[in-house]
């Protein structure tokens, strides 16, 4: 996807410059991976997303602890790719592996 691959090139110029990825780059690198493994189909994809926005979360909570709406969209996006693993996984018909992401 070229947003996904847009925002990668962002951080990369900020890397270059000695400025590290913002939760907010994070997030949106997470996001461009969840579209891409839900559009394939491919739940190695959405599991990258997960780990990214739960890495962005925990970047946000300390650099803006006061921004308690941004934090609660962050960890909604969390939820919503645990449910679309979840549910990759309940299609397959592996309840209990279903079961863990959809109890994260």
């Amino acid at each position: 996807e070229r947003c996904l691959m847009y925002t990668k090139k962002a951080v990369e110029v900020k890397r270059g410059c000695g400025i590290a990825a913002s939760w907010f780059d994070i997030w949106d690198i997470a996001k461009g991976h969840a579209r891409l493994g839900q559009k394939t189909k491919q739940v190695e994809e959405m599991k990258s997303a997960y780990d990214l926005c739960v890495k962005a979360g925990t970047i946000h909570r300390t650099a803006e602890p006061e921004n308690r709406i941004m934090l609660a969209k962050i960890l909604s996006n969390i939820g919503e790719v645990a449910m679309g693993i979840g549910d990759h996984y309940h299609l397959l018909q592996e309840d209990v592996i279903a079961r863990e992401w959809y109890q994260k």
